[in-house]
């Protein structure tokens, strides 16, 4: 009989250990077994250790001093997760202050969570015919030697080419003809774009490759401005592990820069080598991937954030391209960033880590100026091409537009309309989502927030709805304020609907629109990419989506039609979020043989971000902005843990959190702690945060599990701790 150590598949502190359960049959560690839990219902548990016993159950009872129940089935043959990453489940698990079970679930697709769920993928198989030539020894007709003749010029022809028949039935009787299965994958990577199959690497680029090959530093930040060439070098640098052996794993912030990393890599190396790993999969596709990465069937991978959890094998590369986006940090689930799960991995393997970006984060620069990161830079355009023409546009001034738009200005609408003659392209980008960005009372000033964490509500005029762009909670448009009920009802700060509205009032061009509320899917953001790609539209207008990674060759005019929209979010960070947008974005036109032009429109000519960006002046952009991140206490000189609780009652809420103050206010050295702040309400529960600023993990350690077991035993309460913030 054996002993399993079995995790159960509840997400929850109270629960995050182990249970006792007997199995008569032997059982791998890693597996998923069927167990009844607490005499209620039957639960999905997942296998921590085994270990064999000579004791009967009525022994074991006796010796441990409770009942130990038998699992009910056994799921799994083999382990979800090979030792490297069963191992990094347990790393991340304390890192995060996670529950493990919670920590694997993240790690693993849906379907293969240790979760009861209802999605269910299955391998899919093609069945085909193979000859066996050493069993045609009996006499043959015409009609079965036609068959066998089809098999001269294949070894394996597919079921669904040959015609069912009694001859082909009486072939496969003697043993002439087998039907053979093969697993297939439902997922087909399509190059969207067509690139050189052969690299020729400039000087710059060639030092900064043989840097990297020849340096056992774990960590190197790529800083090379846009179009510079960063592309080349991770293809080269793939190429290099691979030929020794290794693998490769290529992350990119949003779905919508897959399709080029793909078509990239797909006009290199060979499609067997390569999967995909993203959120746009199907779920048997990404099922389908992941069983191809675990058998080790590929070489690389590509995908956005969960891929840093693909189940490769001697890693030799990881790659996080545009490293400064937010986009890496999971919010909602474990709290890990890809980034530091990336260190981890990349070290357990001897690998490196490549973090490559035109406008490094500023915590990765602080760290690349201080030695931990190993600093590589790249000064020049591929083939020495310049950097775009910049003009900025005062919102402020009226002469600077007329009765046509207050959207677009004269000199944007000229530059629009000369590109259009000359047949060149154009990217416009609004920084806000849906028709109206703030939706509020014209009598008494209320403004429509979110009543799950306070953010304001956008009207998106398509729906006739508000949505909270954090959360995603959504409601109809209301009809009267529910402060004062008056019926005048508007908004301000426009959003990229009523940009579209405007362009088609201006000019009767087709167009194309990229935002994540109209293209979610990776499938429909390639439609419209390779439209553009393919001069099918001119001008393409979206939102963040369209600021980094692209590079179409016909661009030559850029237009940021809100510059200031990330000034003014409530963020430590808006003035970084700022200059990386209008940098990256500038940094789409101009990319091959045409000059390249940009307008900025900003109602605040002196902002440092901006006059920053349209320079692209990034070093003088760090040194003040790291003076202000010092002078306020803000990363990379404190780093930020979060702690969100929830209540059903708003007393007990202000106690709970009022107790969490003064349990961080007892550690004495390099910590500031605030009150619980950023109340909200909704479904029928108390929401609150307390942020706390630390110079060392160390530090805060003992607290936040003090902290947690406390929690254990309050009921009424649910809480998340995200000990590296994103944003306070």
């Amino acid at each position: 009989m054996y002993l399993l150590n079995v995790l159960i598949e509840r997400n929850i502190y109270a629960l995050n250990n182990t249970f006792l359960y007997a199995s008569n049959d032997y059982v791998n560690k890693g597996v998923r077994v069927l167990v009844d839990f607490n005499s209620s219902k039957d639960l999905i548990g997942y296998v921590l250790e085994v270990n064999e016993t000579t004791l009967t159950i009525e022994e074991l009872k006796i010796e441990k001093g409770f009942n130990i129940s038998f699992i009910k089935d056994i799921i799994d043959t083999k382990p979800l997760l090979n030792s490297e990453l069963f191992e990094l489940g347990k790393t991340l698990s304390k890192k995060y202050f996670y529950p493990l079970i919670g920590t694997y679930q993240t790690m693993l697709p849906k379907t293969l969570r240790p979760k009861n769920i209802k999605t269910k993928s299955h391998i899919a198989y093609d069945y085909f015919y193979k000859i066996n030539r050493n069993n045609i020894n009996a006499e043959l007709t015409p009609f079965q030697k036609k068959i066998l003749a089809k098999f001269n010029y294949f070894n394996e022809i597919n079921k669904n080419e040959l015609n069912k028949s009694k001859g082909l039935a009486d072939l496969i009787n003697k043993g002439i003809i087998e039907e053979i299965k093969k697993e297939k994958y439902r997922y087909k990577p399509q190059k969207l774009f067509e690139y050189e199959n052969v690299i020729n690497l400039t000087k710059e680029q060639e030092r900064v490759y043989n840097e990297i090959i020849n340096s056992n530093d774990l960590v190197y930040l790529l800083y090379g401005i846009t179009g510079s060439g960063k592309t080349e070098i991770y293809i080269k640098l793939i190429e290099h592990y691979l030929k020794k052996n290794q693998t490769a794993l290529i992350l990119v912030p949003e779905i919508s820069l897959t399709p080029l990393m793909i078509s990239r890599i797909l006009s290199y190396f060979n499609e067997n080598e390569i999967a995909i790993l993203h959120s746009s999969l199907k779920e048997s596709e990404r099922y389908d991937e992941y069983r191809k990465i675990s058998l080790g069937k590929v070489k690389i991978v590509i995908g956005t954030r969960s891929a840093i959890f693909a189940p490769l094998d001697n890693i030799g590369l990881i790659i996080l391209d545009e490293e400064d986006s937010s986009s890496y940090k999971e919010e909602k689930l474990l709290p890990y960033h890809a980034k530091e799960v990336a260190f981890i991995r990349a070290h357990y393997f001897n690998g490196k880590v490549i973090l490559g970006s035109a406008t490094p984060s500023i915590e990765s620069m602080a760290k690349a100026k201080n030695k931990i990161y190993h600093l590589l830079r790249l000064e020049k355009r591929y083939n020495e091409l310049n950097l775009p023409l910049i003009s900025l546009v005062d919102r402020k001034d009226i002469t600077n537009f007329s009765s046509k738009s207050y959207i677009f200005s004269l000199p944007l609408i000229k530059e629009i309309q000369n590109a259009l003659k000359r047949n060149e392209q154009i990217i416009l980008l609004v920084n806000n989502r849906g028709y109206g960005r703030t939706f509020y009372c014209r009598e008494c000033g209320h403004v429509f927030k979110c009543p799950n964490c306070g953010s304001n509500l956008v009207y998106h005029k398509n729906t006739d709805s508000l949505l909270c762009h954090h959360c995603d909670y959504k409601m109809a448009k209301p009809n009267k304020c529910p402060n004062c009920g008056s019926h005048f009802l508007s908004f301000y700060d426009f959003g990229i609907e009523k940009v579209e509205e405007e362009f088609k009032k201006i000019f009767n061009v087709k167009y194309e629109v990229l935002d994540s509320d109209r293209t979610p899917k990776s499938l429909q953001i390639s439609n419209i990419l390779n439209k553009f790609n393919k001069k099918e539209v001119n001008v393409l207008i979206g939102t963040q989506i369209v600021s980094k990674g692209h590079d179409f060759s016909d661009v030559t005019l850029v237009g940021v039609i809100n510059a200031d929209s990330f000034l003014n979010y409530p963020s430590f960070r808006s003035y970084e979020n700022t200059f990386n947008l209008i940098t990256q974005t500038i940094g789409r036109a101009g990319r091959k043989d045409k000059p390249g032009k940009a307008i900025v429109q900003t109602s605040y000519l002196d902002n440092y971000a901006i006059n920053y960006a349209i320079n692209n002046d990034y070093e003088s952009f760090f040194n003040k902005e790291i003076e202000q991140r010092k002078l306020l206490n803000n990363p990379p000189f404190y780093w930020v843990l979060k702690i969100e609780i929830e209540s059903i009652n708003e007393n007990d809420l202000y106690d709970f959190g009022n107790d969490i103050y003064d349990l961080f206010a007892l550690i004495e050295k390099d910590v500031i702690v605030y009150r619980l702040t950023n109340i909200s309400f909704f479904k029928e529960r108390y929401i609150g945060q307390v942020f706390v600023k630390y110079k060392r993990l160390s530090d805060i350690e003992l607290t936040v599990n003090n902290l947690i077991n406390i929690f254990k035993n309050k009921s009424g309460f649910k809480i998340k701790i995200d000990p590296n913030s994103y944003d306070y």
